[in-house]
């Protein structure tokens, strides 16, 4: 994806697929302990990477290389918790759904030295349109991916201009990261280098082992201008590759990690542990999927609705997470929301199994002599394309449904395999989904898709309708036509939100730092305590 992005809809919980949402700036750091001023300088701090990052091209870099990016590349603007814009690379900007022009800062630099330009951006904008190097998903997320890129050097300023009207423009410059000429120039080196303004540069590495990056002294346009010239600021960092949950907190516990993200059972180790402090940040929500293609059971609504309201959200809950949850009540889950769904929330359906028992009677669904419903010489037989962690949920959705006279088989793959599967269109039927998003226009990629033709066979006139009418409408307004387009797809059970996952970020007690997300810190907040 791109430089500073977080991931934002991760199918199959956890594996980063597609965009990113907004990055946070100006806010309260965590961890704060201490005197206030009792800050010590020089410090190297050590960070878990969960996963081998693979290449760093922020066009291209998925999950745990994001990590390494959110590090080297700074975006036009910042977007505070509170939903608030704030500078980064842009001083000022004014923007339209049609039309977003930036003032760029007059003493931003790159890694190497170069000064950015506005002419720079506009390089940069233009190689994310190129199809040889764009991020498919990048060029969905904004609008229609159609716009044109201008820019004026003497006057610092960097235009968008969007073939269609795109209420949400704005918070999207702010996933960005801007790559310098210099990697723009060489994009082989993109791989295993970085080149940004960001407030720190790699400076070695053991690829997919360890990274090594050092802070630059003269950053000085982070979020709201933030600098990494003030006390405590970190003279370096050492983000180490560890996969397993177990040894990143033995690794923590012997001193060899200052800070972890965690989203595993058992992370409660270090919640005992004096120590560290734990902070409690937004993960992704996991919804039911449903292969809605023609001739597929799921392409009845009562066979979705019955299989989601049987089910007890919070026994899920308790069962793939260890109790780290909270249930899911909205398409909108990520901090901060730009747009509020309270129609939507009102719309999940609820009930039991004998009501959900009661829905396949009326549409149809006939129990047979073993038990298993049909219709129309059809079984009621699902298959359940699965990810090693989620098995055993889904052993006691398979019991639950085993009541309704559903027989489900549970298949458990790669989660590249459940990908493959997925998006070919057939040889699945349901499958668990994990989603983070704070703006409702990302959900049209697995809800209104049609190239090359609808993703899971959805096909919800609603959406459709209210979704092309709130992507160009700001504001307000737009807001209430994506909490519209919301009430169609959960009324029509065309997808089914079950609980909302916590993770923990774990940092010894003396840093201060704030977080964009589960995985991205905000760079410029870091601070050491002495």
């Amino acid at each position: 994806m791109h430089g500073r992005a977080r991931s934002v809809i991760a199918i199959a919980i956890g594996a980063a697929l597609t965009l990113s949402g907004s990055a946070c700036g100006g806010s309260s750091s965590s961890n704060p302990t201490g005197k206030a001023g009792a800050y010590k300088d020089g410090q190297t701090l050590t960070l878990r990477l969960s996963g081998v990052p693979g290449t760093l091209d922020p066009t291209q870099a998925l999950g745990q290389a994001q990590v390494i990016d959110r590090f080297a590349y700074d975006p036009l603007i910042n977007i505070a918790k509170d939903g608030s814009i704030v500078s980064g690379i842009a001083e000022k900007w004014t923007a339209t759904p049609a039309v977003i022009t930036f003032t760029l800062r007059p003493d931003v630099t790159c890694s190497d030295g170069h000064k950015l330009v506005a002419s720079d951006v506009q390089a940069y904008f233009e190689h994310l349109q190129d199809p040889k190097t764009a991020p498919p998903a990048l060029l969905g997320y904004l609008a229609d991916g159609k716009f044109k890129a201008s820019s004026d050097d003497a006057a610092r300023t960097f235009t968008v201009t969007f073939d269609k009207p795109f209420s949400f423009g704005l918070p999207v410059m702010a996933s960005i990261g801007i790559v310098c000429p210099s990697g723009l120039a060489d994009l082989t080196k993109l791989a295993t280098t970085t080149a940004g303004t960001g407030p720190f540069v790699l400076k070695g590495s053991i690829p997919d082992v360890e990274y090594r990056m050092e802070a630059r002294t003269d950053y000085a346009w982070g979020p709201g201008g933030a600098k990494t010239a003030v006390a405590g600021f970190p003279a370096a960092l050492t983000l180490k590759v560890v996969p397993e949950s177990s040894t990143a907190i033995n690794m923590g516990l012997r001193g060899e990690l200052d800070m972890i993200s965690l989203g595993t059972p058992d992370r409660a180790r270090l919640m005992s542990n004096a120590e560290f402090a734990a902070t409690d940040v937004n993960v992704l929500s996991q919804y039911l999927f449903f292969n809605q293609h023609p001739g597929l059971v799921f392409e009845d609504s009562a066979v979705r609705k019955a299989l989601s309201i049987s089910l007890d959200r919070d026994k899920w809950g308790k069962i793939i997470t260890g109790g780290f949850y909270k249930l899911s009540n909205s398409t909108i889950t990520g901090v901060p929301p730009f747009c509020q769904d309270p129609e939507s929330q009102k719309s999940i359906p609820t009930g039991s199994v004998d009501a959900a028992n009661k829905l396949l009677d009326d549409a149809g669904w006939a129990r047979g002599a073993e038990g298993v419903r049909g219709k129309d010489g059809k079984k009621l037989e699902v298959k359940i394309i699965a990810l090693g962690r989620e098995k055993t949920a889904w052993e006691y959705a398979q019991q639950e449904w085993a009541k309704l006279g559903v027989k489900a088989t549970i298949e458990v793959k790669t989660n590249s395999a459940a990908n493959d599967i997925m998006f070919s269109g057939s040889g699945w039927d349901l499958r668990l989904i994990g989603v983070g998003t704070n703006l409702p226009s990302q959900w049209t990629f697995l809800l209104d898709n049609p190239d090359p033709k609808p993703l899971a066979g959805i096909k919800n006139a609603g959406y459709s309708k209210h979704a092309a009418e709130a992507i160009g409408t700001p504001g307000k307004e737009g807001c209430q036509l994506w909490d519209q387009a919301a009430v169609e797809v959960l009324t029509a059970v065309n997808i089914y939100p079950l609980i909302r996952e916590t993770t923990h970020w774990f940092a010894r007690k003396r840093i201060e730092f704030d977080y964009i997300d589960e995985v991205l810190l905000e760079p410029s907040s870091l601070r050491v305590k002495g």
